[in-house]
């Protein structure tokens, strides 16, 4: 890709906390919209095995193998996606516009939004190799753009709390851009299954994530009730002889907090006993940090857990509590990556301390 601010090249931009992209050279916020797509016999490959894995995945008996083999789609469409494979891009904007990677409505909404965008706008899908039904790329791929045309204007019927006054999402100009296009305008059938999934199990699938050589957060605030977080405390891998909840083995390399969103007092979480103090009909933010991920090359990775951890005139954990009011006030989570971090270092900065310019221009 080619950045529209500093022009130079770069393989794979930056991908932030709500769903927008950042070029990692200059670091502004840049578009993924591409101008030229191209099916190679490279990202072919990765795209066919990417279906071969969300297809056994979606047939797994267990949730175990299905986390499994979503991950491994994922991972290998996300490499088909950056080499520009139109379907790669098509099948990304799906999985975030169904809820199978994103944490956050808005990150979710955004990098469906620009994902599909890409296809639909292309203005040549270049077709160095054909593997498959060659009719699927005939007149420019004219089918595959109508299908994410279709996708996209579905997905702007229904525009996140946060962007609903964002003219960049509004639904009577995209259908226009649509129309002048030459792509039908209707609704498509089916689409997204807009699966509504338990809550505690997305957030299990978030500290799974941490796990992740890819793409793993770095640290997040979610807020959840005393009820939920309960059930998320007692829910175990499968098998008759499994004692220990899937939480506390997270809590071994993930930092896991709970702090009373009204009083601001912090329980650390590490074993059974630490869930007793959580009270059923009392709200919570739940504050993580990935210490067992794969740290950033550059910097203090401990100084930056410091920075976002400071104590303000909230009390302990303030700058979090901070954090989750914003997120509240947003109306869904924070959950934050190497990238979002690095968007805000310079070559002068450490790590330590873009991670505070970062929830700097969160709390704006």
């Amino acid at each position: 890709m080619i950045c529209e601010h500093c022009k130079k090249e770069f393989k794979e931009p930056l991908e932030l906390y709500n769903g927008e992209w950042a070029c990692p050279l200059c670091r502004e916020n840049i578009s993924v919209t591409l101008k030229e797509l191209v099916v190679t016999h490279e990202n072919e490959e990765l795209f066919n095995l990417s279906e071969i894995c969300y297809f056994r995945a979606i047939k797994a008996e267990n949730r175990k193998d299905y986390q499994r083999d979503l991950n491994k789609a994922v991972s290998l469409c996300r490499e088909a996606a950056k080499l520009q494979h139109p379907k790669a891009l098509l099948r990304m904007g799906y999985y975030y516009d169904a809820g199978y990677i994103a944490f956050d409505i808005n990150e979710a909404f955004k990098m469906a939004h620009d994902y599909y965008k890409a296809v639909w706008t292309a203005a040549r899908i270049d077709v160095n190799y054909v593997g498959g039904v060659a009719e699927d790329w005939g007149a420019n791929g004219i089918k595959l753009k109508e299908r994410a045309a279709l996708l996209y204007l579905n997905l702007l019927k229904n525009v996140p709390e946060k962007y609903s006054n964002n003219a960049v999402y509004n639904y009577g100009d995209a259908k226009a851009a649509v129309i002048a296009a030459g792509l039908p305008v209707k609704l498509a059938d089916g689409g997204a299954d807009g699966r509504e999934e338990d809550r505690a199990v997305k957030i299990l699938e978030i500290f799974e994530s941490c796990k992740s050589g890819e793409r793993a957060p770095l640290f997040g605030i979610l807020r959840v009730d005393g009820e939920t977080f309960k059930r998320l405390a007692e829910i175990k891998d499968a098998g008759k002889k499994e004692k220990r909840a899937k939480l506390f083995k997270y809590a071994v390399s993930v930092d896991i907090v709970m702090l009373n969103e009204q009083t601001g007092n912090a329980k650390t979480i590490r074993k059974e006993e630490d869930v007793s103090v959580i009270k059923d009909d009392e709200q919570y933010y739940l504050y993580f940090f990935n210490v067992g991920g794969k740290q950033p090359k550059a910097g203090n990775f401990k100084r930056a857990q410091k920075v976002i951890e400071r104590e303000t005139n909230r009390g302990e954990y303030g700058r979090v509590l901070e954090l989750g009011d914003r997120a509240k006030s947003l109306g869904g989570d924070f959950v934050f990556y190497a990238d979002d971090v690095l968007k805000y270092k310079s070559k002068s900065e450490s790590f330590a301390h873009a991670a505070g310019d970062l929830i700097n221009a969160v709390l704006k």
